[in-house]
């Protein structure tokens, strides 16, 4: 079972690596536009995906989830 776990991460990593590149190549070319060079899009894409990612690590969204099912439930609240 291993084998076949590592197998499927190893070409889930190639595919992801292929499809970010291809992804990367054209955002490349519009970015282009703005001078920036292939090394600045990847630091400032890197950035901002540590940003997001530090963003969503620290906002606890099960909370965030509770208080907009709360905001929009379409039962209306009872007073007893």
């Amino acid at each position: 079972m291993f084998i076949i776990t590592f197998v499927a991460k190893v070409l889930k990593s190639f595919l992801e690596i292929g499809i970010e590149y291809a992804g990367l190549g054209r955002f490349y070319t519009a970015t282009g536009l703005t001078g920036l060079s292939r090394v600045g899009t990847s630091i400032l894409l890197s950035v901002v995906f540590l940003i997001v990612g530090v963003v969503f690590y620290k906002v606890d969204l099960e909370k965030v989830m509770s208080r907009l099912k709360h905001r929009y439930s379409t039962e209306k609240p009872t007073i007893e």
